[in-house]
């Protein structure tokens, strides 16, 4: 209720000041308030996906799955994203066909990317470095998403995959998410019969490994 709540008393304070005339209504003004209706859009969609995953979370499609080409369909549609933060991803995929639910799956790895992109580089002033590695390792199917963005203090590392938890510190100003993507990465590994796991050191980044069986 609070995240919900403080988009809204933003929007209401902006507009009644309008309304009164102790604003004007200037484009600054008018785009603050449309960037608070953005993200409160992007926290209702999120809960709405928290939701619709908690009434199919045990359900899994599993299919033949070839990593390889859906990790690089990922890193192709977010290379955009990371190029405006001068951001430069590296991948090393392994050919691995595995059985997985390709949606849930994708899921975990666009958000991953997501995040990486999202708290790496914030002042933009120096080179982000994202890295992609899919590997077999003693009959297991390894992810590993590595940054070297502002990192996770070591206080938060065993909270940040519980539902609504936020890492305030590490946060870049207006990165902020809800907290609901890392529970849904560890659920979906989880119903996989696999773990996630994490590694971080503030100011050094952080890496997110996966591990499946194959």
């Amino acid at each position: 209720s609070h995240e919900l709540r403080t988009p809204l008393t933003s929007i209401q304070t902006h507009l009644e000041a309008m309304i009164d005339g102790v604003w004007e209504p200037s484009p600054e003004r008018l785009n603050s308030v449309n960037e608070e209706v953005i993200r409160l859009s992007h926290l209702v969609n999120q809960l709405k996906n928290l939701a619709k995953y908690d009434n199919e979370k045990n359900k899994l499609q599993i299919s033949e799955v070839d990593l390889k080409q859906l990790i690089k369909n990922i890193i192709y549609n977010n290379q955009s994203f990371a190029f405006e933060k001068n951001i430069k991803i590296e991948y090393y995929l392994e050919e691995i066909i595995a059985k997985v639910d390709k949606e849930k799956i994708s899921q975990v790895i666009v958000n991953l990317i997501s995040n990486a992109i999202r708290y790496t580089n914030c002042n933009c002033k120096t080179e982000g470095k994202i890295v992609i590695r899919l590997y077999k390792e003693n009959d297991f199917i390894k992810i590993n998403i590595k940054d070297n963005g502002i990192g996770i203090p070591k206080e938060s590392l065993d909270y940040i995959f519980e539902r609504f938890y936020r890492v305030d510190k590490s946060r870049c100003r207006n990165t902020g998410g809800t907290g609901v993507g890392l529970t849904i990465c560890k659920s979906i590994i989880d119903l996989h019969k696999g773990k996630i796991e994490v590694k971080s050191e503030i100011n050094e980044g952080s890496e997110f490994i996966i591990t499946l069986p194959s």
